[in-house]
């Protein structure tokens, strides 16, 4: 994907004349959501012309570390910026608004909304103890004999507590956070800090991080989502 992104952001491809940072932003403040902390990194000057909807305050840091950093650090980015809980989203992904609507209204002070089988072989699987908490995320499927209960989508409740801990946890990776992904932390902090999973196995969405990823988004996801927003689902 080098040629489409070498000069300009993931979050920022056009996608049927939208961008999956456009869809995300407008979900957001459509269920009240009134500042995002938005963090930067390639291509950050892309994001100058990002149009805001009305009504949304969007704070965007720059993290000078993104080229030799793997996205924990960038997570740690964002934390810093938040005083108090907060919504965890990746965004190079594609979603219906009804993942954001469930992380919002769930009981739980933690939760990780998670999708059914993808198939899109950079999938990340996460496994969840018998209370239903997550215990281990891996992008290798056989790295626990059970099966994982559902796959990273990359949207994440997160309580004061647990941003605390995350925060803490990423700037203390030994030897460095170089490369680590942020999904590693929230591992090391499950015990203490539990992170209900929420399981939306019809889920319509994908993340663009391949060629054939964005073929998908475009050719097969966005028109669902279009549709099933069409016939007011």
């Amino acid at each position: 994907m080098e040629g489409l992104t070498k000069d300009w952001p993931k979050c920022l491809l056009d996608i049927h004349g939208v961008t999956p940072l456009d869809l995300s932003l407008a979900a957001l403040q459509a269920n009240g959501i009134r500042k995002v902390i938005l963090v930067t990194g390639h291509v950050s000057e892309a994001f100058d012309q990002l149009e805001v909807p009305a009504g949304l305050h969007l704070i965007k840091i720059y993290n000078a570390a993104y080229a030799t950093a793997g996205n924990a650090v960038s997570l740690a980015v964002g934390l810093r910026a938040c005083d108090g809980p907060c919504l965890i989203l990746d965004s190079d992904i594609l979603y219906e608004p009804v993942a954001l609507v469930t992380a919002l209204s769930g009981s739980a002070e933690n939760l990780i909304i998670l999708a059914g089988p993808s198939g899109s072989g950079d999938e990340f699987h996460t496994w969840a103890d018998s209370s239903g908490h997550l215990c281990h995320q891996s992008k290798n499927r056989a790295a626990i004999a059970a099966d994982p209960v559902g796959e990273v989508v990359g949207i994440l409740r997160c309580g004061n507590a647990l941003r605390a801990a995350l925060l803490h946890t990423i700037e203390h990776l030994h030897p460095s956070p170089v490369n680590v992904e942020y999904e590693e932390a929230l591992v090391r902090v499950s015990a203490q800090h539990p992170i209900k999973c929420i399981v939306m196995q019809d889920l319509i969405w994908c993340e663009i991080d391949n060629e054939a990823m964005l073929a998908k988004a475009r050719d097969t996801i966005f028109p669902a989502l279009k549709a099933k927003a069409e016939a007011g689902n």
